[in-house]
C-alpha cells in the first residue's frame, strides 16, 4: 500500500474525555484539523531549547535541551483548533469561537485566539493536542510498510 497525504482540509469533531454530559446535545464538541508538515515542523522546532553549560573555566562546554511538551500541546491546539460547540465560561454563558491570522514560515495561517486557550484546563489541551497529533501521523498500515 502507499503512502497517503493528509487531507490538510479535514475536520472532524472531538468529544473530550472529561465532558461528563450524557445527552450528547449538550457536550462540547471540538472541531479539529490537519496541520501541515511545515507548521508541525514549526511548532516541535520550537518546542526545544538549547543553552549551552558552562564548566569550571567559565566557558561553554556542552549544550543541554529543554524539551517543552505543554508549550508544544498548546501550539497545536492554537493552529489545530478549528471551532467549537456548546463551550461555556464559568458562569455558564456560551465561549465564542475566534481566530487569528498569523505568519508560520512564510504561510498564513489560521488559529485559535489566545482568551479562548488560556481559559482552557491544560489536561484538555493534552487531550486535543494527541488527538490532532494522532490524526497526523502515518496509520497502522502505513507503520507497517516501513522498515522501523
Amino acid at each position: 500500500m502507499a503512502i497517503r497525504t493528509l487531507r490538510l482540509d479535514e475536520e472532524w469533531e472531538f468529544v473530550s474525555k472529561y465532558d461528563q454530559a450524557e445527552d450528547p446535545a449538550e457536550q462540547t464538541i471540538f472541531l479539529l484539523g490537519n496541520l501541515s508538515s511545515r507548521v508541525v515542523s514549526f511548532l516541535q522546532d520550537g518546542s526545544t531549547k538549547f543553552r549551552p553549560t558552562q564548566g569550571d573555566d567559565g566557558k561553554a562546554d556542552s549544550m543541554e535541551a529543554d524539551f517543552l511538551p505543554n508549550s508544544l500541546a498548546y501550539e497545536v491546539v492554537r493552529f489545530g483548533l478549528r471551532g467549537v460547540r456548546n463551550l461555556q465560561d464559568p458562569d455558564g454563558n456560551p465561549v465564542q469561537f475566534q481566530t487569528a491570522k498569523r505568519t508560520v514560515r512564510g504561510t498564513t495561517q489560521t488559529c485559535a485566539v489566545e482568551v479562548i486557550l488560556k481559559a482552557l484546563p491544560l489536561d484538555l489541551i493534552r487531550e486535543l493536542s494527541e488527538e490532532i497529533q494522532k490524526n497526523n501521523s502515518l496509520d497502522e498500515a502505513d507503520t507497517k510498510n516501513s522498515d522501523g
